[in-house]
C-alpha cells in the first residue's frame, strides 16, 4: 500500500448506496463493495452524510484501468483520513447550529410577547375599529404571519436565492442542494397556506362572507393546492430524474462546472442524454408553473389585504 499526499484529495460523494465521480478512465470496489469511477488520482476521500453530519471514512482498495483501449493495470492506495463515525468538530458544528435556531425562535417569540404586552388591547383601550377580541386578534395575527411567512419565503426562493446559486454553483451541487431545499420549501409554504386558509374561513364564514371575501379564500386555496401538488408530484419527479441525468453526465465528466454549457454541448453527441434533459425541462417546466400560479395567488392575497390596513 501506498500513503499518498492528503493535498491530492477528491471528493468523492456519497450518496446512500451510490458512489460515483467524474472518469470513465479507473474503477475500484472498495471493502464496503460500493463501486464507484474516478480520475487517475491517488488520493480519495469519502464524505458520507450520516445524522446530519459530515464524516470521513478509510478506502483502501485496489484501482482497476477500465477502458479497453489501454491494458489493464492495477494501483494499490491507501487513504489517510479519519475514521467512520460522527467526528468531534462535525459534533459541536451541529450543536451550535441547533443553538443558533433556538436562540431566533426565542428572539422572535420575545418580540412578539413585548408585542402584545404593549398593543392598546392588553390595557382595555379600543383601537380604531372598535376594539376585537383577544381570540379573534389572535386568529388575524396567525393569518397574517403565515401569509407573510409563505409570501417571503417564495419572493426569496423564486426570484432570488434559487438565480443566485445557479449563477455561482457546480450545476450538480446546485442540483443537490434543490433536491433539499425544495421539499422543505413546498412543505412549509403548504403548512403556512393550510393556517392561513382556516384563519381566514373562520373569520369570513362562506355564508355570510362577501364575493371579495370569497375570491379571497379561492386564492388561498389555489396556493395551497398547487404548493401539494408541487410536493407531492412534480418535485419527486423533478428530483428522480435529476438524479439519473447527474448519472449520464458523470459519464461524459461534465457537471461541476457553472451554467448549462457544456450539456448543451454533450447532448449534441448523446441522444440519451439529450431525452433526458427534454423530459427534465418538461417536469421542471411544470413545477416552475405551478410555483409561479401559487405565487401569483398569494399577489392577490396581499392586494386585498393592502386595502384593508390602516396606516
Amino acid at each position: 500500500m501506498r500513503e499518498v499526499s492528503p493535498r491530492k484529495v477528491l471528493s468523492v460523494v456519497y450518496n446512500e448506496k451510490e458512489v460515483a465521480i467524474g472518469g470513465p478512465d479507473y474503477c475500484c470496489k472498495n471493502q464496503t463493495g460500493l463501486s464507484i469511477q474516478a480520475e487517475p488520482e491517488l488520493c480519495f476521500s469519502l464524505h458520507i452524510q450520516k445524522k446530519q453530519a459530515l464524516t470521513r471514512a478509510v478506502i483502501v482498495g485496489s484501482f482497476r484501468q477500465c477502458s479497453s483501449a489501454r491494458p489493464q493495470r492495477k494501483i494499490s492506495i491507501c487513504v489517510l483520513s479519519l475514521p467512520l463515525g460522527d467526528s468531534p468538530v462535525s459534533t459541536r458544528r451541529s450543536e451550535e447550529e441547533k443553538m443558533g435556531w433556538m436562540t431566533r425562535f426565542l428572539a422572535a417569540v420575545s418580540f412578539l410577547a413585548v408585542g402584545i404586552l404593549f398593543s392598546p388591547e392588553t390595557f382595555g383601550q379600543n383601537s380604531d375599529n372598535g376594539g376585537s377580541s383577544v381570540f379573534s386578534v389572535s386568529i388575524k395575527l396567525a393569518h397574517l404571519l403565515s401569509f407573510a411567512t409563505a409570501w417571503g419565503i417564495g419572493l426569496w426562493v423564486t426570484f432570488i436565492g434559487g438565480i443566485i446559486m445557479f449563477n455561482n454553483l457546480p450545476r450538480h451541487q446546485f442540483g443537490n442542494l434543490q433536491s433539499k431545499m425544495f421539499p422543505a420549501y413546498f412543505s412549509t409554504v403548504s403548512a403556512c397556506g393550510a393556517i392561513s386558509i382556516a384563519a381566514f374561513a373562520y373569520l369570513h364564514p362562506w355564508k355570510t362572507a362577501s364575493s371579495a371575501e370569497r375570491f379571497q379564500v379561492g386564492f388561498l386555496l389555489s396556493s395551497f393546492a398547487f404548493n401539494l401538488t408541487n410536493l407531492f408530484v412534480f418535485t419527486p419527479m423533478t428530483i428522480e430524474m435529476m438524479r439519473k441525468r447527474h448519472k449520464v453526465e458523470r459519464e461524459e465528466n461534465i457537471g461541476e462546472e457553472v451554467g448549462w454549457s457544456k450539456n448543451r454541448e454533450a447532448a449534441k453527441t448523446n441522444p440519451k442524454l439529450a431525452a433526458m434533459n427534454k423530459k427534465f425541462g418538461m417536469i421542471h417546466g411544470l413545477s416552475s408553473l405551478a410555483n409561479i400560479m401559487s405565487f401569483g395567488s398569494l399577489a392577490m392575497h396581499s392586494w386585498y389585504l393592502a386595502g384593508k390596513i390602516q396606516l
